[in-house]
């Protein structure tokens, strides 16, 4: 599941918000929750709307984890997860959440720990194709792009199709800043792109920065201002 929350105030309030949550992910892991944390990221507002948090997540058993944390939040509300309501709610105008199905060469949270994956930056893409594309495609992430764009140092942390909306596809890599500049540039790239363009009906990257403290950050992650 992905999370994205939009943020009001101070560009500090970015920050306090992703600390809250990466501190929530660490108390689910300890708990043994429903919902794992993979990673927090906040918004590089160049590269799309501003000012936003990401988190993505991991339900620990498939649809029964959903089934899971909706009761913990609304049927019988976790206090746990209240103290955190209460510390964010002054930190977000809203966001939106998409419930989403691993695919093709998608790696879990624990073989991203195994593998010691880690990155400063993530490039998370949202590509739109036709209603039942969304296999094909990301197919042909894991077979034709994932091992050129790893030559590059991106390493990909997510594959995933969108459980309640179709025709929508989500990949999400592991990077540092002159990773994604050396890929920007190449032919293998816009090649990439070119061929994509068999399946994607639209396309959109935006670059994430780590937040301290995420289970995926790498050397440089955001710093408060």
């Amino acid at each position: 599941m992905s999370g994205r929350a939009d943020i009001v105030g101070a560009h500090e309030n970015r920050f306090r918000f992703a600390e809250l949550i990466v501190d929530h992910g660490r108390r689910e892991a300890a708990a043994g929750g429903p919902l794992q944390q993979i990673g927090t990221w906040i918004l590089i507002g160049m590269t799309g709307r501003w000012q936003r948090v990401m988190a993505l997540w991991e339900f620990t058993d498939g649809w029964d984890g959903f089934s899971a944390l909706v009761e913990k939040t609304m049927v019988r509300p976790d206090p746990a997860l209240a103290a955190l309501y209460d510390g964010i709610e002054g930190l977000r105008s809203g966001g939106e959440d998409f419930l989403m199905l691993p695919g093709a060469g998608c790696p879990d949270r624990d073989g991203l720990a195994a593998r010691g994956v880690a990155g400063s930056l993530m490039s998370y893409e949202t590509v739109r194709v036709e209603p039942g594309a969304e296999e094909a495609y990301m197919e042909a992430v894991r077979d034709r792009w994932a091992p050129v764009a790893e030559g590059c140092g991106h390493r990909l942390i997510g594959n995933y199709r969108a459980a309640k909306t179709d025709g929508l596809v989500f990949t999400a890599w592991a990077l540092e800043r002159g990773d994604h500049a050396r890929l920007a540039r190449s032919a293998e790239a816009r090649a990439w792109r070119e061929s994509a363009r068999t399946w994607a009906r639209s396309w959109q990257e935006e670059l994430w920065i780590a937040a301290p403290g995420s289970p995926l950050a790498g050397p440089e992650t955001a710093r408060r201002f």
